[in-house]
């Protein structure tokens, strides 16, 4: 079997990876651009309120798209293009597998299954979709027992 032309042998593929949210701080929101946006559909008769939307995440967490994945030595969460329009920083979040401890299911809202993790003193929460959740902490928990 030849290796695929495109890959590099050099680089480990990831154990697991999804389309994922991660919670950010609600200092990352870049407001002017949620005003910007408000304005401008506004100008054009569509009704847009950036103070509610600002309201509701500061409610309910800002819940930022993108994707995880999950290698040997880290954690990486790349925001979605859109997602990352509204952050102060859109730069990957890279976290090194040996600073993550505790990986486990959290709770929200009853039914949904976050996957949290302690990094350095401060709370790490993934939310992919459905049973992926249960795969990427399994991923976690494989990574902190070679730790």
């Amino acid at each position: 079997m030849e290796p695929t032309a495109n890959i590099d042998p050099e680089i480990t593929p990831p154990v697991f990876e999804a389309r994922c949210n991660c919670l950010f701080d609600d200092g990352y929101i870049e407001k002017d651009s949620i005003e910007e946006i408000d304005r401008k559909l506004n100008a054009i008769g569509i009704y847009f309120d950036s103070e509610v939307l600002l309201g509701t995440v500061s409610r309910l967490g800002n819940w930022v798209g993108g994707h995880v994945s999950v290698f040997e030595d880290k954690v990486v969460f790349a925001m979605n293009a859109m997602n990352a329009r509204f952050q102060i920083d859109s730069s990957d979040l890279v976290i090194p597998t040996a600073l993550i401890s505790n990986p486990r299911l959290g709770r929200m809202l009853m039914v949904a299954k976050p996957v949290d993790c302690d990094v350095l003193g401060q709370s790490l929460r993934l939310r992919c979709f459905g049973a992926q959740n249960d795969s990427l902490l399994a991923a976690l928990l494989r990574d902190s027992e070679q730790g």
